[in-house]
């Protein structure tokens, strides 16, 4: 269990588990959330993913203690195992109370390199950056350097230490903290290498020199700290000793043996550039006797193997019977290279450095063999042949080790480089896959590009907290779906219960691991507090890819929840504002009908009126009022639909209405005036709205004089003397949309003979489209008219609407008409 996949401790500790687990053949199941009761939601989210294990799907837990429980502590993290019992749980870097804990000597450690700057370079007034405050092994490094410190008698100053949380950024805050406070130290000693590096960083953009003006300590030996401008002195963490130590325990515990309930081990100072000091010390060891001649090197060799094979045991940090027995197969490359065989040491060691490459550390390690090696064989005697020779090997030995180091450094660039490169079209198709089906495939189509060849990725049963859903399975690069899965809805984690879904602690389908040994790491999909389900795939070195495909696979599926869950809210308003419309539209239409004129009895007139209310118009006027000898008509129509366009509809027939009962005798373009007047006020200040009415008033007298004003749709007059159509302009603009339509409003005045028709309609009825996109017209209307002029006005009426309505396709209007006969008084 470890809280993070990119850190170069966790990495490494990753690596020397699963070497360790391969070599006793056991599988391996690593789990990667966050540090237990982190701050972050989100951390506490993908934390769920330790609830899924139980004694049916492990058999020992191996817990990297030291940074599981940087924010909680080590009594928290010991109370939160117990719950795995009876699966024996391994504590890694914190001891823990009532669990077997494996832990470094930190402050042993942390002692000796401060020792070192004490001692072998004078500095006397050290700057610490340490850990977090709950951390454990941070405490422990802590006293290491306070014990250092008060062994030579130097005060721990607390200006010049400060905390940290074990990265890069931390440590420059820290530093530019410390140099607020201090005026002077002399050396810099960090409570990991990351936050080394950042204090790095700060004293180099303050122009201060390392080591030359400031000497400067890690701990960790983090890879990079072998690269660092200088290289890095830090303290080296024995990993794969603690590795087999780890699972040898589990071992021995699942066959009743209960492991020590504690075991330390001793870590090692690894001294470079940052301190002053080279990669080893050039002194002489004198391990060897003097020798004179290449034979008495090559029977001192002999004679003093286990004396030297001790030395290299206490020198090199990678113990002596690792890669096949290295510093035996060394010294017999040597003897027989001392002994004639021309080229075999260089043979040896460039078979060791391939051997290595999978180990950075072990390359650096044989750079240092290379050079204890020749500190100890060395001839006495003036240079001749013989010395040049052992040079020349030594030379281009190093030159070996050197070209391995860079190799190295390399094909870690170029392994990270390819993975850039093969991925970034891969995620972007998957940040991209709003559906689950396009998501499948996209993830299908990335994972032979990262070279995972066996994944497994299921989502947690929307109904079933308990239950697990296939999503994605690949074994050996064929995908398939488990049964069941088929048939999930792109929407979530779906399916018949018990059809396709199995026991969330099983992990992941059946057959999936199969019966060989094998690492599979497993990460949990989860978003802020979405917990979708989890992820497994085959173990790879490349770390780096797992935490980018979980989270770019976690965000894709939080955006497709995202999208499905916009696209039913969207339906839903849809849905709320058609219903809302419908019964906006139903008051309207109920508004325009409710207050059509019911009686028509005009003298001297014959009047027929039809309106087809369309479903969510509702804005067509018109009305008849009788007043004093003659009758007033209004026509006109409300841009904009629904309630408002209702509402406007009725401020112009109250308004109309009131105007003519007050002055039957006005002029229709006084009206129209005062009317635009009110309407503008209503409409743009108090609605704040944009619409507009087109409306034309008409006062018709008992003699057949008709005046008008106001603009809407051109007036019909079909003259029964000549049996001929003509059309009639009104004069004005439309109320509503100015202030003030007095310029442009006038009165016309026509005069209708007994017999003559006048027809009045409203845009519906001119603008009926049919299902070719073709309007119905107004001359279309005027031939319809002519057609049936001598027809009552009810049966012109009628027609006229029959007529439209045989000719749309769909009503998109309302659509009204007005048919007036002239008849005359008496």
């Amino acid at each position: 269990m470890v809280d993070y996949l990119v850190s170069s401790y966790q990495v490494g500790l990753i690596r020397a588990v699963e070497r360790a687990s391969k070599a006793r053949g056991v599988s391996l199941l690593i789990l990667a959330g966050r540090a237990l009761y982190a701050p972050s939601v989100g951390d506490t989210t993908q934390n769920r993913i330790y609830d899924l294990l139980k004694a049916d799907n492990v058999d020992g837990i191996i817990l990297v203690a030291g940074c599981m429980s940087y924010a909680s502590g080590a009594d928290v993290l010991a109370d939160y195992c117990a719950r795995y019992a009876p699966v024996p749980v391994c504590s890694i870097g914190v001891e823990l109370p009532n669990l077997p804990s494996l832990i470094i000597s930190n402050e042993q450690g942390s002692r000796a390199v401060v020792e070192h700057l004490i001692s072998r370079h004078g500095a006397k007034r050290i700057a610490y950056i340490g850990g977090p405050a709950a951390n454990r092994e941070a405490a422990d490094r802590y006293a290491g350097y306070v014990a250092a410190m008060t062994h030579h008698g130097l005060v721990a100053d607390d200006n010049l230490i400060e905390r940290g949380d074990f990265n890069i950024p931390t440590g420059v805050a820290a530093m530019k903290e410390i140099l607020l406070r201090a005026s002077t130290f002399d050396a810099v000693v960090a409570a990991n290498d990351y936050m080394a590096v950042g204090a790095m960083q700060v004293l180099r953009s303050q122009g201060i020199r390392v080591p030359d003006d400031v000497l400067l300590a890690g701990f960790d030996d983090a890879p990079f700290s072998r690269f660092a401008m200088p290289s890095l002195t830090t303290v080296r963490q024995p990993l794969d000793a603690i590795a087999r130590k780890a699972v040898d325990w589990l071992l021995e515990a699942s066959t009743g043996r209960p492991p020590p309930a504690l075991a330390q081990i001793d870590v090692e100072l690894v001294v470079r550039q940052s301190c002053g000091c080279g990669l080893v010390s050039a002194r002489r060891y004198q391990t060897l006797p003097p020798v004179h001649t290449r034979e008495d090197t090559a029977l001192a060799l002999v004679r003093h193997r286990g004396v030297l094979l001790q030395f290299l045991h206490e020198n090199i940090g990678v113990p002596p019977e690792q890669f096949d027995d290295w510093a035996n197969r060394l010294l017999d490359a040597l003897h027989a290279e001392l002994t004639n065989q021309s080229g075999r040491f260089l043979g040896v060691l460039q078979a060791l450095l391939e051997q290595a490459q999978p180990h950075p550390d072990f390359v650096d390690e044989l750079a240092k063999v290379v050079t204890l090696l020749r500190s100890e064989v060395r001839c006495l005697r003036p240079l001749d042949d013989v010395a040049l020779e052992l040079e020349h090997l030594w030379h281009s030995a190093q030159i070996a080790v050197g070209n391995a180091a860079t190799n190295v450094q390399g094909r870690e660039k170029l392994e990270l480089q390819v993975v850039i490169d093969a991925v970034r079209v891969g995620f972007e198709r998957i940040g991209t896959a709003l559906s689950r089906p396009n998501l499948r495939q996209a993830i299908l189509g990335l994972l032979p590009d990262v070279a995972i060849r066996r994944a497994s990725i299921s989502l947690v049963h929307e109904e079933q907290p308990d239950t697990l859903v296939p999503f994605v399975t690949a074994i050996d690069g064929a995908a398939s779906l488990a049964p069941g899965a088929a048939s999930l809805a792109p929407g979530a984690a779906s399916l018949t219960p018990g059809a396709g879904g199995f026991p969330v602690s099983q992990l992941v389908p059946s057959e999936f691991f199969g019966t060989e040994r094998h690492s599979h790491v497993l990460l949990p999909l989860s978003f802020e507090t979405d917990f979708f389900g989890i992820m497994v795939m085959a173990y790879t070195t490349n770390e780096t890819v797992y935490g980018l495909l979980r989270d770019h696979i976690s965000s894709a599926l939080k955006g497709g929840m995202l999208h499905r869950n916009a696209l039913r809210q969207a339906a839903l308003r849809e849905r709320v504002e058609r219903e809302h419309l419908e019964q906006e539209a139903q008051i309207a239409a109920r508004i325009q009908t409710a207050i059509l004129p019911r009686a028509l009895t005009v003298e001297g007139l014959e009047i027929a009126t039809k309106m087809l209310p369309a479903s969510d118009i509702g804005g067509d006027y018109f009305d008849t009022i009788a007043v004093d000898g003659s009758c007033w008509i209004g026509v006109g129509d409300v841009t904009g639909h629904g309630l408002v366009a209702g509402l406007i509809m009725l401020m112009v027939q109250a308004m109309v209405a009131a105007m003519v009962q007050r002055e039957p005798r006005g002029s229709p373009a006084v009206l129209v005036t005062s009317l635009n007047r009110a309407l503008y006020e209503n409409i743009r200040n108090r609605l704040s709205r944009d619409d507009h009415v087109t409306l034309t008033l008409l006062r018709i007298d008992r003699d057949g004089t008709v005046t008008y004003a106001g603009a809407h749709e051109d007036l019909i007059v079909w003259r029964a003397r000549t049996s001929s159509v003509e059309t009639l302009r009104g004069p004005g603009f439309w109320s509503g949309a100015l202030p003030d339509v007095t310029e442009v409003t006038s009165n016309a005045v026509t005069r209708l003979a007994v017999g003559d028709l006048l027809v009045l309609y409203t845009d519906g009825v001119t603008e009926a489209m049919n299902e070719l996109g073709e309007q119905f017209e107004l001359a279309r209307l005027s031939h319809v008219v002519a057609s049936l002029a001598n027809e009552p006005v009810l049966a012109i009426c009628a027609s006229i609407v029959e007529a439209i309505e045989q000719w749309q396709s769909r009503q998109i209007d309302d659509a009204s008409v007005v048919v007036i006969r002239y008849v005359g008084v008496g």
